[in-house]
């Protein structure tokens, strides 16, 4: 499998049953795009925004790419809705969050769609995970590996293994 293959997607939980909201949108996941190509280990990350929740659980997994980065966001806010996800107000809490990092080596501007999702390069728990499962992918765009990207990234919140 190669990976202009595969889609990325980001998973973060910082409300309720953290860790059972993940597992539900990875197997809602599997079941419309089959089973992860890849699959980050679960991470813990502080709450990120300046905002003051409970701590996030993130993990990062690769599907076989769809045909369509819209259909796949349109499925994306189907999962969260359907795990009780309900957009208030910016960083607030959430059951679940789905973002698309990376679509193959598409770029797609979008009104609610950016990809390679244009905030991953910058947010340490993202890219931790990611690193895990891809450090030699070069992203589109910024042309740097994500190794390369975390090793000079400038993100101080605190990241690790969840231990759960």
């Amino acid at each position: 499998m190669q990976i202009e293959d595969l889609m990325f997607i980001s998973l973060g939980s910082n409300m309720g049953d953290r860790l059972g909201y993940l597992l539900k949108a990875r197997h809602f996941l599997s079941e419309i795009y089959g089973e992860a190509k890849l699959a980050s280990s679960i991470y813990q990350s502080d709450a990120w925004g300046g905002v003051t929740h409970e701590d996030f659980l993130n993990q990062v997994l690769a599907f076989s790419k769809a045909e369509s980065p819209k259909d796949v966001l349109s499925m994306c806010f189907a999962i969260e809705h359907r795990l009780g996800r309900r957009r208030s107000q910016k960083n607030a809490a959430r059951t679940i969050d789905l973002d698309i990092l990376l679509f193959g080596n598409s770029s797609v501007q979008m009104d609610q769609l950016s990809i390679p999702h244009k905030r991953m390069h910058t947010r340490k728990f993202v890219l931790q995970p990611l690193m895990e499962v891809a450090p030699t992918l070069v992203l589109p765009k910024l042309q740097k590996s994500v190794e390369k990207l975390y090793q000079t990234l400038d993100d101080k919140i605190h990241v690790a293994l969840w231990k759960g």
